[in-house]
């Protein structure tokens, strides 16, 4: 009877001391993921706050291909066309402010950001809708 209650005793306490591993463990992943996020989104706007004052600016990019891009920037007053691949980067052309089109890059909001974009979709979302139900009528 004495082993009974002895074995009894001890799981209980096996069985708590499991529970309170279990919610170490838990606790530390939950901390080690808040400072991850903390950590990525601090990066992000150390790196934001250096690109606004930068004079570079990328203003388009087109893929080629996998890792190989042709990119659009201005630096200063001067716009170069840059080829980009995995390994290097190649100066492709200097492009004259006339010949660019900027009315484009206007119209393809680049400077806008997420929220913009996203309202623009919405509004024509709803126009699109609204003439498919006037159409059904």
């Amino acid at each position: 009877m004495n082993n009974l209650i002895c074995m009894a005793i001890n799981t209980s306490s096996n069985t708590g001391a499991a529970v309170l591993q279990i919610a170490y463990v838990l606790v530390l992943c939950i901390l080690i993921f808040v400072g991850a996020y903390y950590t990525s989104r601090f990066i992000a706007n150390l790196q934001n706050t250096t690109s606004k004052a930068s004079n570079m600016k990328i203003l388009e990019a087109i893929s080629l291909g996998p890792q190989k891009t042709l990119q659009l920037i201005k630096i200063g007053k001067e716009y170069i066309l840059i080829g980009v691949s995995k390994d290097t980067v190649t100066f492709v052309k200097e492009i004259s402010e006339e010949k660019l089109d900027k009315e484009l890059f206007e119209s393809k909001g680049i400077n806008d950001g997420f929220a913009k974009h996203l309202e623009n979709f919405m509004k024509k979302n709803k126009a699109e809708n609204s003439e498919k139900s006037e159409k059904d009528k």
